[in-house]
């Protein structure tokens, strides 16, 4: 992920053969310690540049974006573990409308590979909302994600619980950056 940050998805709201591989990853660490907070943290940040997509969803069913990315691959005559040369970024203001995609938190692609919604990572933004230990970064990760898939009040919630520890911190000097 570090190699091209918010890099991550093609023109066509694809995941970048890298960013399918760092995700896939993120599964594997996730599937041995499902409240890893750096997992838990680049989960939702890989998922957030994605298109945004409605609350509850499970995106691309039980396919692993490891096998959408083949699968997308293979579908344009491409070798696994490639991706389409990218004309743009998908995601922030250009990304498809909340809603976007099926019931199975997918929506289709040009080429017929499924979309990978933000609403993937919804779990990943409600594990980190409750994991320990805590700081106001973390507390304020899953709002990222609350806001693609429209859980706003819960975004709201979360960057006002961060705001408060991060106060609570500072008058003990905890934590430095945090403006008086």
């Amino acid at each position: 992920m570090n190699l091209s940050p918010w890099a991550y998805y093609t023109a066509t709201g694809l995941l970048k053969a890298n960013a399918a591989k760092a995700e896939a990853l993120i599964h594997t660490a996730l599937a041995l310690n499902p409240s890893h907070i750096l997992a838990l943290h680049l989960h939702i940040h890989l998922a957030e540049a994605s298109v945004p997509g409605p609350p509850g969803q499970v995106a691309a069913a039980a396919t692993s974006t490891a096998a959408a990315a083949a699968a997308a691959a293979a579908a344009a005559g491409r070798p696994a573990g490639t991706e389409a040369p990218a004309t743009g970024q998908h995601g922030g203001s250009s990304a498809a409308a909340p809603g976007a995609g099926d019931a199975a938190g997918s929506a289709g692609a040009a080429d017929g590979a499924p979309l990978l919604t933000a609403a993937r990572a919804e779990g990943s933004a409600d594990a980190l909302a409750v994991a320990e230990p805590q700081d106001g970064h973390l507390l304020h990760m899953p709002s990222h994600l609350f806001v693609r898939v429209g859980r706003y009040k819960d975004a709201v919630s979360a960057n006002e619980r961060a705001y408060a520890l991060d106060v609570a911190r500072a008058k003990h000097c905890v934590i430095p950056y945090v403006v008086s």
